[in-house]
């Protein structure tokens, strides 16, 4: 691991813990659609990171959310099923020739397709299992579906939205 991604974990860790507290935890539409800019912390970990400590960063995420929040865990059992799945799906989407060993997960080194398909389905399964223990069970499998579609699409575009504001642009070398 270089210094770089330690130094930036870190600040992703403080920049969208602030965001989500601050901006983003009273933040809803029609009580259907949230918005957890906070997952992006745990999606857009360096590929270098080991599965165990990623899991462990996103179970101590998920329990600060939690404390904001008021959850009792439900937002650190979803982080933990994130960062479980979040190697699961690189493996699924990794090109033929695998990825480049300077490459990070940012919409400039991967495309708009790639982080597309890979923040939409892990961003479901995510908010899916969240809303899921947040009803303790498919009792209201209407309301949890409306809420886990809403704001999965609500948190990707803003997850997206960060990404062109935020992320620099690389040129391509000829």
């Amino acid at each position: 691991m270089s210094q770089r991604s330690i130094f930036t974990t870190i600040g992703n860790f403080f920049v969208y813990l602030f965001l989500q507290i601050v901006i983003f935890k009273n933040f809803n539409i029609l009580d259907t659609a949230y918005c957890f800019v906070y997952i992006n912390f745990i999606l857009l970990l360096p590929f270098e990171f080991p599965p165990l400590l990623i899991i462990l960063l996103a179970f101590g995420y998920g329990f600060v959310i939690d404390i904001f929040y008021n959850t009792l865990g439900i937002h650190m059992s979803a982080s933990v099923l994130l960062g479980f799945l979040r190697l699961h799906m690189i493996n699924l989407l990794t090109p033929r020739g695998g990825y480049d060993a300077s490459s990070e997960i940012s919409l400039s080194s991967l495309g708009l397709l790639w982080m597309t398909y890979y923040c939409l389905i892990l961003t479901f399964f995510h908010h899916l299992f969240l809303f899921f223990l947040e009803a303790w069970g498919f009792a209201s499998f209407g309301t949890i579906l409306a809420k886990t579609v809403s704001t999965s699409l609500l948190t990707i575009f803003t997850l997206l939205l960060f990404q062109y504001l935020f992320s620099p642009i690389r040129k391509k070398s000829s």
